[in-house]
C-alpha cells in the first residue's frame, strides 16, 4: 500500500508540475537519469548580482531575477557582475531518490557555497574532480541556491577561460569509482611518458659530458627535457585545482611543443651528419612563438602557427631520414621506424582533433605515444651507433693485423658489391613504403561521407594511380546553408603531394568559410609560399552553392561542365588562374551562374581527360562532354557509374598514370 501511494504521488507530480511550477524553471532528477551517467542540468539559471543570505530561502520570490550562463564563458558574463552573485535552481526530485546519497559534481573556479532548501550544504574554493554528497529529504520541488564569488574572473576571461561554475548529478558510488579510475589512468599514463624520458635524458647527458663531440646527445637531452616538461604541463592541467594554474601552465605549451619537434629534428640532423643552414632561424622562430604563446596564454592561433612551423621542421627532418643518398646502417633504420610511427601519430592526432577518428584505448594523447616511440628509437640508435663504432674499430684492427693486402682488397670489393645491392634493396623498399604511406595519407584526408541534402544529389568517383598523385576533394557546410565544395590536384607524387593535400585540407577547414574564394586562394598561397616548400603547388577548384546560385573559381583546374536539362546541352565554364603556391597576389577570377532543377554540375581533375588507352590515345575533354550529354538526364550516381564504365572500357587492363576524380552534383 505504501509503494502504491508513492507511485500515485510521482504520477501526480509528473503530470502536474507544468501547472504547479508554471512560473519556475524546474529541473527533473530521476533515478534512471543519474544511474549510469552524470546528469548536467541547464547552465542557464536565475541570477542576481550582490550578496544577501535571504536569497537562499526557498520562499524568496526570484521572478524578477535575470537568466544567465553560470559558466561565465571566455567572452564574459552577459549580466551585471562585480565578482559576487547568487543563483537559484528549482529541482523536482523523484521519490525513489529521497534520503539517498547522490553525487554532485561542483566544477568551480571561485568561492562557491551551495544551499539546499535554505541550508548550507557545501562550500569549496577549488575545482574538485571527486563528487560531493547531497541528500534530498523530500520528493517533488526542492531549491538549490548558490552563492558564487570570483575575484579573478576578469583575468580568467581575458585569457580565454571560463570563470564561473557548473554542477552535475550522478550515482555517488559509481561517480567516485569512475573518478578514482580516471585519476589512476591519468597518473599511469603520465608515468609511462615521463619516467623513460627522464631516465634517458640522465644517461645521454653523461654520455655527452664524457664526449662533447657527440652534439647529437646534447640535442637529444634537450629534446627529452622539453618532452618531459610538455608531459608535466599536459597532465598538470588535469590535476589542477585552480583555473589560474591552468592559465599559467598553458602559457608554456607552445614553447615546449616547438622545442620537442625542433630538437628532435636537430638530433636527426646530427646523427645523419647533416648541417641545416637555417637551424639558427628555426631556433629563433621556436623561441619567438614560445614567447608569443606565453604572452597570449597559449591562444589557439599560436598553436596553429606552431603546428605549421613544426610540420615544416618535421618535413625537413623526414627528408633527411628518408634521403635516398644516405647509406643507412641498422641504427638509422631504427630512427626511420621511430620517425614513421611519430609521423603517423601526428596525422592521427590531427584527424582526432577534427573528430574524424576516435581515441585509441581511451587515450586522446596518441601524439605523445608517437613521440615516446620516436625518442626510444633515437636512444636505441645512439646507443647502437656508439657500440657499432667500437665494434667496427676492433674488427678493422684485427683485419689489418691478420689479413694480407690482397685479401683485404678482395673483402673490400665484396663488401662494395654487397653494399650496392643492399642500397638498391633499401631504396626499393623505401620507395615502396613511401608510396604506400602517401597513398594511405591521401585516402585518410578525404571525407568519410558525402553530404545528404534535400535539394542536391552528390556522387563521387575517385581512383588512385599506381604511383600516388595528390587528388583531393572535400565538403564544408556553413551556418547560412551554403555548401562549399573543393576539388584539387597537388603537383608531384608521394609524400610531397600528400603533405600539400594535408596543408590544403587544414586551410580549407579553417579559412574557406570565413573568406570568399579569391581571398582563400590568396591567403593559402601566402601561407604556402612562407613555408618555402619549393616547387610544390596545388591546383584547386572551389564551388559555393546556395539555393540555385553557384559561385566558382579555380586555380589551374579543368573547366566546370554544366548540363542544362532544358536545352539538353553541356556548357563549359572556364575559370583561369595559377595554382595555389605559385604566385602571391594573383588576381583570381570568380564566376557566378544560376542553375535550375534537373541541371548537373560535373567537376573533375585532369586524370580523366589525360587518360591514355593501349593505343596511346587520350580520352580528352571532347569525350567527357559527350558522355555528360548522354548521362545528364540521370541521377548523380548513375552519371558517375556511367563514367566509371567508360573509364574501364577505355583503359582496359592499362593502369592509369594519374589519379582520377569526378564529382557530379544533380540539382533537384
Amino acid at each position: 500500500m505504501k509503494k502504491l501511494t508513492y507511485l500515485l504521488i510521482n504520477i501526480f507530480f509528473l503530470l502536474s508540475h507544468h501547472f504547479i511550477f508554471s512560473q519556475d524553471k524546474v529541473v527533473i532528477i530521476t533515478d534512471s537519469l543519474i544511474s549510469n551517467n552524470t546528469f548536467y542540468p541547464t547552465v542557464q539559471l536565475s541570477f542576481q548580482a550582490g550578496d544577501d543570505s535571504s536569497w537562499a530561502d526557498p520562499n524568496f520570490d526570484d521572478t524578477d531575477w535575470k537568466i544567465t550562463d553560470t559558466r561565465f564563458l571566455a567572452d564574459g558574463p552577459d549580466v551585471e557582475w562585480n565578482g559576487t552573485g547568487w543563483f537559484r535552481m528549482n529541482i523536482f526530485v523523484d521519490s525513489n531518490l529521497v534520503n539517498k546519497h547522490i553525487g554532485i559534481f561542483l566544477y568551480n573556479t571561485g568561492h562557491l557555497k551551495l544551499y539546499l532548501n535554505g541550508n548550507l550544504l557545501h562550500e569549496t574554493k577549488i575545482m574538485n574532480r571527486f563528487p560531493q554528497q547531497i541528500v534530498f529529504n523530500k520528493p517533488g520541488k526542492n531549491l538549490i541556491a548558490i552563492r558564487f564569488s570570483n575575484s579573478n574572473w576578469e583575468f580568467l576571461n581575458s585569457n580565454g577561460r571560463w570563470a564561473g561554475f557548473r554542477i552535475g548529478f550522478a550515482d555517488y558510488d559509481k561517480a567516485v569509482d569512475q573518478a578514482i579510475h580516471s585519476d589512476r589512468f591519468k597518473l599511469i599514463e603520465e608515468l609511462i611518458f615521463l619516467i623513460p624520458a627522464l631516465i634517458l635524458a640522465f644517461l645521454h647527458f653523461f654520455i655527452f659530458l664524457f664526449d662533447k663531440r657527440t652534439k647529437q646527445n646534447l640535442y637529444y637531452v634537450i629534446f627529452l627535457l622539453s618532452f618531459s616538461f610538455f608531459i608535466f604541463i599536459t597532465y598538470s592541467w588535469y590535476f589542477a585545482s585552480y583555473q589560474t594554474t591552468i592559465v599559467l601552465l598553458s602559457r608554456f605549451g607552445p614553447l615546449a611543443l616547438n622545442f620537442i619537434l625542433l630538437f628532435g629534428a636537430f638530433t636527426i640532423f646530427a646523427i645523419f651528419d647533416y648541417k641545416h643552414k637555417y637551424a639558427k632561424i628555426f631556433l629563433l622562430i621556436a623561441i619567438v612563438l614560445g614567447i608569443i604563446g606565453f604572452i597570449t596564454a597559449g591562444h589557439k592561433y599560436v598553436y596553429y602557427l606552431s603546428f605549421i612551423f613544426i610540420s615544416f621542421v618535421s618535413y625537413q627532418a623526414g627528408q633527411v631520414v628518408f634521403s635516398p643518398n644516405k647509406k643507412l646502417g641498422k641504427d638509422k633504420k631504427i630512427i626511420q621506424i621511430g620517425f614513421g610511427i611519430f609521423s603517423l601519430s601526428g596525422i592521427y592526432q590531427m584527424l582526432l582533433s577534427f573528430d574524424i577518428v576516435g581515441p585509441i584505448l581511451g587515450s586522446y594523447n596518441i601524439f605523445l605515444f608517437g613521440v615516446l616511440a620516436f625518442l626510444l628509437s633515437m636512444s636505441i640508435a645512439l646507443a647502437k651507433e656508439f657500440v657499432n663504432t667500437r665494434k667496427n674499430l676492433e674488427q678493422q684492427l684485427i683485419q689489418v693485423k691478420d689479413l694480407s693486402q690482397k685479401t683485404l682488397e678482395q673483402e673490400l670489393a665484396a663488401k662494395e658489391h654487397a653494399t650496392e645491392r643492399k642500397i638498391l634493396e633499401i631504396e626499393n623498399e623505401r620507395k615502396t613504403k613511401e608510396l604506400e604511406e602517401a597513398r594511405h595519407l591521401q585516402l585518410s584526408l578525404l571525407p568519410n561521407d558525402i553530404p545528404l541534402l534535400d535539394d542536391l544529389e552528390i556522387s563521387v568517383y575517385f581512383t588512385t594511380a599506381t604511383e600516388v598523385g595528390g587528388d583531393y576533394y572535400d565538403f564544408l557546410q556553413t551556418k547560412d546553408g551554403t555548401l562549399i565544395i573543393a576539388l584539387g590536384d597537388a603537383t608531384g607524387h608521394g609524400t610531397k603531394a600528400g603533405l600539400m593535400v594535408a596543408i590544403i585540407k587544414g586551410l580549407f577547414k579553417s579559412l574557406a568559410e570565413k573568406a570568399n574564394i579569391p581571398e582563400f586562394f590568396s591567403k593559402s598561397t601566402e601561407i604556402i609560399k612562407d613555408m618555402k616548400l619549393g616547387n610544390l603547388f596545388m591546383s584547386l577548384l572551389l564551388l559555393r552553392i546556395k539555393n540555385k546560385t553557384v559561385t566558382a573559381s579555380a586555380a589551374g583546374m579543368p573547366p566546370i561542365l554544366v548540363y542544362r536539362s532544358k536545352e539538353k546541352k553541356v556548357e563549359s565554364i572556364v575559370c583561369k588562374g595559377m595554382p595555389i603556391g605559385a604566385y602571391k597576389d594573383f588576381p583570381y577570377e570568380t564566376n557566378e551562374f544560376n542553375v535550375e532543377t534537373g541541371d548537373v554540375i560535373l567537376i573533375l581533375s585532369d586524370g580523366l581527360p589525360e587518360l591514355f588507352n593501349d593505343k596511346k590515345e587520350m580520352f580528352d575533354y571532347h569525350r567527357v562532354n559527350l558522355k555528360l550529354s548522354e548521362l545528364g538526364a540521370f541521377g548523380s550516381k548513375e552519371i558517375v557509374n556511367g563514367f566509371k564504365d567508360s573509364i574501364d572500357e577505355w583503359r582496359k587492363n592499362k593502369l592509369p598514370d594519374d589519379d582520377i576524380t569526378l564529382l557530379a552534383i544533380k540539382f533537384k
